[in-house]
């Protein structure tokens, strides 16, 4: 298994996709949407709602699925499965609800919350998880951690660490 160390700083850059590129004035204005993006939909998820959704552009409800604890974070997989981070754990299901993968806070290493869940093309999942130390685990489909990345911060209280990175 991979270590690295990383400050909270530089992971609260990475995790938000903040651009740091000033704009430029000779670059072009953003291109208007075509009839695709028009067509898609949306999927919603947040912290004090016990559902995700997907929501179609007419603003009806496509799907749901509820969900027993806090979500935090939730993505459309390519395969269309649903990701999603929740307090103790993330979870991958299939559109039927059905469970395909999950990873709980209690697994090694053990305690805290997970903020943020992203699949990743080779099939693994990166999740943030507010421990101590807080850290970013690379995690394979057997739930096997592949990168463990410590993070540095000053920071105590598991449920702000990456919030206040």
């Amino acid at each position: 298994m991979k270590k690295t160390f990383l400050s909270g700083l530089a992971v609260g850059l990475v995790l938000t996709g903040l651009s740091m590129r000033p704009a430029r004035s000779e670059e072009k204005p953003p291109a208007a949407p075509d009839a695709k993006v028009k067509n898609h939909r949306m999927l919603v998820a947040g912290a004090g709602t016990a559902r995700i959704a997907l929501v179609n552009p007419d603003g009806k409800l496509d799907w749901s699925l509820r969900v027993t604890d806090e979500c935090y974070d939730a993505s459309q997989t390519p395969d269309g499965n649903i990701l999603y981070a929740y307090t103790r754990g993330a979870k991958m299901v299939a559109r039927t609800g059905e469970p395909i993968w999950q990873y709980r806070s209690s697994d090694a290493p053990v305690g805290g919350e997970i903020h943020s869940a992203q699949a990743l093309e080779n099939g693994n999942v990166v999740v943030a998880k507010s421990c101590n130390p807080p850290r970013i685990l690379e995690i394979d489909r057997q739930r096997k951690i592949v990168v463990d990345i410590v993070v540095k911060t000053e920071i105590s209280n598991p449920h702000a660490m990456f919030r206040h990175a």
